[in-house]
């Protein structure tokens, strides 16, 4: 399989002389009127229905248009009688099957190196769907040839703008979801020349572990298939029938809000269909996202009445923890009569202090005070674990194995018994570094799972 560094060249000129003129909308000729909506980088193509008014769509194509500054123009044109199968770009690249409607302006295949249907931009295939070029309007090989063939001089053009709806017969996704550096061949996978490499691997057969989900508001869950056979390994692309009730997201299905669902993956020429059935609501929070990594971990300390939102709706995933903070959470985990007594007029968490002194969590923890300092994870793993023994009542084990973080060499005292349990228990990780990175603060996503994986597990 042939590798090449690609750089992103953007074409989209052709040489080819200026049209006299550009035949208005209602003198478009032949069975077929093109649509091309700029803001959805979707092409709609219909034929007329019994009065001769084109309104039956017959065919979507996913397809780039022109990129900020170079925007595809909008209007009513038509067809030019100026068709080429090999076409040289300015820039030295070259189009297969070029259609020009407006102008310089053109349909046309993914650029190639050569005139030689071996030699696409892979990566220029992977910006289908978005804007990438500079100007032309840029199509699957099939695509661009089914215009080439159909399509004759006169036939209506029009460019226009619809974000929200892409046209009667949806956006459909590329043959191929995305061709990676591994799978890269040189080919367009819709090119239907007989030698095209692609032929074998888009007949794959695609299996979906998992045809049928039940989840709740704002789960996600990765999708897990394969093929037959296993080179193939083609990406899919994912589409769902009610968006409302679930989306598929980087190959995990997402639950937005009650209700049931089918969302279908297709690769190659195959297809797959999962069930999706949610229940529940979402969070009341309007900065945790449905499926982000850290959704379960909110909702679980959410419910329990551990953590709440920040004001306005928001849980403010990102910001630091601090030790008074980290105080009041375990407070709530107090038992029923665990109140300590305080003065009034003191600081907010000055009830959690107090009974964080009594119960011995905090005791010498933070003797110079700095209560509004972020809490470090070793602070909190000290913390939880004294909560585990004097609050919860349960005897921990203390079998995590600290040698291989390079960073937790010599902690001692309670913090390293406190990271060891934290580690045996799965409650603290590692980074990929192979760091456990004692000192650093935590955000409060981060606080939520690990109040889940200690308190939920």
């Amino acid at each position: 399989m042939r590798k090449r560094t690609i750089a992103l060249i953007l074409v989209l000129a052709c040489l080819l002389p200026l049209a006299a003129a550009r035949p208005a909308a209602a003198e478009a000729e032949g069975p077929y009127y093109i649509m091309v909506n700029r803001a959805a980088n979707t092409v709609t193509v219909y034929t007329a229905d019994g009065a001769g008014a084109f309104t039956v769509p017959v065919r979507a194509m996913i397809c780039s248009t022109g990129r900020a500054g170079h925007a595809t123009p909008l209007g009513d044109y038509a067809v030019q009688p100026i068709k080429k199968e090999w076409c040289l770009m300015y820039d030295g690249t070259y189009a297969q099957y070029t259609t020009a409607f407006n102008g310089d302006i053109l349909f046309h295949s993914i650029c190639y190196w050569a005139p030689n249907p071996a030699w696409m931009i892979a990566d220029e295939y992977n910006l289908l769907g978005s804007v990438a070029s500079l100007g032309c309007v840029r199509l699957q090989t099939a695509d661009a040839k089914w215009i080439y063939d159909n399509c004759a001089p006169g036939t209506g053009v029009r460019v226009y703008d619809d974000a929200e709806n892409p046209g009667p017969l949806g956006k459909p996704g590329t043959l191929v979801g995305h061709i990676t550096p591994e799978l890269d061949n040189g080919w367009d996978p819709t090119d239907p020349r007989p030698e095209n490499p692609w032929n074998p691997l888009l007949a794959a057969d695609f299996y979906l572990d998992t045809p049928e989900v039940n989840l709740y508001a704002g789960e996600s869950l990765p999708l897990q298939w394969h093929f037959e056979p296993a080179e193939a390994a083609l990406v899919p692309s994912w589409t769902s029938a009610d968006p409302a009730v679930a989306v598929v997201q980087n190959g995990a299905v997402v639950c937005m809000g009650a209700g049931s669902t089918t969302v279908t993956g297709r690769a190659g020429l195959r297809e797959v269909q999962c069930a999706v059935t949610v229940s529940g609501e979402l969070l009341p929070l309007d900065d945790a996202a449905p499926g982000a990594w850290y959704y379960n971990d909110v909702r679980y300390v959410y419910d329990l009445g551990l953590m709440s939102g920040t004001g306005e709706r928001r849980f403010a995933p990102d910001e630091p923890v601090s030790r008074a903070a980290a105080l009041q959470v375990l407070y709530q985990l107090r038992p029923a009569g665990g109140e300590a007594a305080v003065s009034p007029a003191v600081a907010w968490y000055a009830p959690a202090a107090a009974w964080a002194r009594r119960f011995g969590l905090s005791d010498a923890l933070w003797e110079d005070g700095g209560m509004d300092e972020p809490v470090s994870r070793a602070e909190l793993a000290v913390l939880m674990l004294r909560a585990e023994r004097s609050v919860l009542r349960r005897q921990p084990q203390i079998a995590g194995d600290l040698s291989g973080f390079a960073d937790a060499e010599g902690l001692g005292g309670d913090a390293a018994e406190a990271l060891r349990w934290a580690v045996g228990r799965n409650i603290m990780q590692g980074s990929p570094e192979g760091l456990l990175d004692p000192d650093g603060a935590l955000n409060r996503a981060q606080f939520a799972a690990l109040l889940h994986r200690w308190l939920g597990a």
